[in-house]
């Protein structure tokens, strides 16, 4: 077996009251890579084993994996291959099936395992998991998976529109691309140091000037959207084993874990256990502690017992042990609803009703449609690109600029709970050969400020190639927007607005309204924008609603 590098080469063994660890263990994958384990087992064996495949780094999992124990589980923590203590080379997304699945049978045949083998984690930890349970290894009993990170580039189901992440993207190759540690810190000094670089055109010479080697960036950005995602929803579907999916309103994979949560299992009847965990988080899931994202403060409500919640859950599912009287219910949906602050039992997926809201003269957006039709219009202009707005901060700043089309509700007479993923339908026209159309959701208080609420954008050539159009100058078109989900009661007095614009730089790359690739493309161009409302060409936002008297889950810890 080849030898390991670093600190991998020796096992430590290391006993506290109810464990012992043995650090830098070699599992070979099934060509003979070495793959660097830490095994964390329960003093009182044999049990079920929690298996987390890391790009991190082992040791920042050593806290997680002594909970396990705690929990009556043995666990195993691994790097993944090519990164931190483990052989090979690290090609994300490239092997996590086959060395998942050598993992899984290696922990399974080991004497403090009974058999039962769990997959969890986090992020690309998630992909981790998905990739070794489609693998179809017997023993695999059970998944965990949080917010999820399923593609070479961070796209997610709806909002993005296939189009390239750019801040996302240059962030995390810097960060953990082509490099066997991270580069902690490495991506927000450069861009410290260098506010405009990404600005440059063309985006494709944007490697030759980040702050670190990174041949397989271009690669990656470059597969796009449309390239078929490692892991097919026919084989999560196919999955008949119990899942569990956490995630957070402000994660970017929002829309990800949601699709898994209405995927996993589906072909069965009947469908294997599921549980849903959607908090007012972001990428980092911190139940512990009460939360707050820019300025909205979600109050001590805000907090869930989520490691508690796991462990329960897997002794439901693998042992049919009841739930604890101080948790929530394991076979319930559980959302936190913003606005409320309180945790309801919802299945954000599962919403039918639909409150329409119609875009009129006069910038308004009524329940009423239109009786005239009418436009307006804006310049578009890639060299001064509308800023990207993710953080619910007060928008006030950027209110004056004159590249969006805006409506406004009056004050609502009556809150109004928005559950899920909503829409907007737009139609719109260009003058240009090519444009991408942004939605954007805020919430006006009575106060006055704007706070972020949800985005959606299209490449409208994209769109249209998908059925058969062509995009052709001055010509209306209907796109279909779908935003980020959200769960969030905008209070009686409030109002709704919706902005129409055609960027949100730097979170994505802009379209340079050229015809050009905005990836190759060098040569940007000003375009005029129109959108039409009123019969026939009703531009509208969707809001899937829900009853307001949803019992309380009562999951605060």
């Amino acid at each position: 077996m080849p030898a390991l590098t670093g600190s991998a080469r020796v096992e430590i063994p290391v006993r506290t009251e109810n464990t012992r660890v043995r650090a830098g263990i070699v599992v070979a994958a099934e060509d003979g890579v070495p793959l660097a384990t830490d095994v964390y087992r329960p003093r009182e064996a044999p049990r079920p084993a929690v298996i987390l495949r890391t790009y991190l780094g082992k040791a920042q999992h050593r806290p997680e994996a002594l909970g396990w124990i705690e929990n009556g589980f043995g666990c195993v923590v691994q790097d993944v291959r090519g990164r931190y203590d483990s052989g090979g080379t690290w090609v994300p997304f490239a092997h996590e099936r086959e060395d998942g699945r050598t993992t899984a049978e290696w922990v399974s045949r080991q004497p403090w395992c009974d058999g039962r083998v769990v997959l969890t984690g986090g992020s690309y930890g998630a992909f981790t998991a998905w990739a070794a349970a489609v693998s179809g290894h017997p023993a695999i009993c059970a998944v965990i998976a949080s917010v999820p990170a399923m593609r070479p580039v961070d796209y997610s189901p709806g909002p993005d529109g296939g189009v390239l992440p750019l801040l996302g993207h240059v962030s995390w190759w810097l960060t953990h691309g082509d490099a066997r540690c991270s580069r902690d810190g490495l991506a927000e000094a450069m861009l410290d140091a260098e506010p405009d670089l990404l600005g440059h055109l063309p985006v494709a010479e944007l490697p030759t000037r980040l702050w670190a080697s990174l041949p397989g960036w271009l690669a990656a950005a470059t597969a796009g959207a449309d390239a078929p995602p490692p892991i097919g929803d026919s084989e999560l579907a196919a999955l008949s084993v119990p899942s569990l999916h956490i995630g957070g309103w402000h994660d970017p994979f929002c829309g990800e874990t949601l699709h898994q949560w209405a995927t996993v299992g589906g072909a069965h009847e009947p469908r294997p256990p599921r549980g849903l965990v959607i908090g007012p988080w972001t990428h980092q899931v911190r139940g512990h502690v009460a939360s707050q994202y820019g300025e909205r403060d979600y109050g001590a409500a805000s907090r869930f017992p989520l490691g508690g919640f796991q462990a329960a859950w897997l002794h439901s599912v693998l042992d049919n042990r009841e739930a604890p009287a101080d948790l929530p219910a394991f076979e319930a949906p559980h959302v936190f609803v913003t606005g409320e602050n309180r945790w309801s039992v919802a299945d954000p997926v599962a919403i039918r009703d639909r409150l329409i809201f119609h875009a009129t003269s006069g910038t308004r957006l009524s329940t009423e449609s239109a009786s005239e039709s009418g436009q307006c219009s804006f310049l578009y202009d890639p060299e001064d690109p509308f800023p990207a707005r993710r953080t619910p901060i007060d928008e006030r700043d950027i209110s004056a600029r004159v590249d969006v089309a805006r409506f406004t509700t009056a004050p609502l007479p009556a809150a109004c709970r928005w559950l899920g993923e909503a829409r907007v339908i737009l139609w719109a026209s260009t003058d240009a050969p090519a444009t991408d159309w942004v939605a954007r959701i805020l919430e006006v208080l009575p106060d006055g400020r704007s706070l972020y609420v949800a985005h959606g954008l299209v490449d409208a050539v994209r769109a249209l190639f998908r059925r058969g159009e062509a995009l052709r100058p001055d010509r209306p078109y209907q796109f279909e927007i779908p935003l980020s989900p959200m769960a969030i009661t905008i209070p009686a007095g409030h109002r709704l607005q919706l902005e129409i614009t055609s960027s949100a730089f730097p979170s994505y790359a802009r379209n340079l309204a050229s015809g050009e690739d905005r990836l190759f493309g060098h040569s940007p161009r000003q375009a005029r924008q129109t959108v039409h409302w009123g019969p026939p060409l009703s531009t509208r936002l969707e809001l899937p609603v829900s009853p307001l008297n949803v019992p309380d889950v009562g999951a605060a810890a």
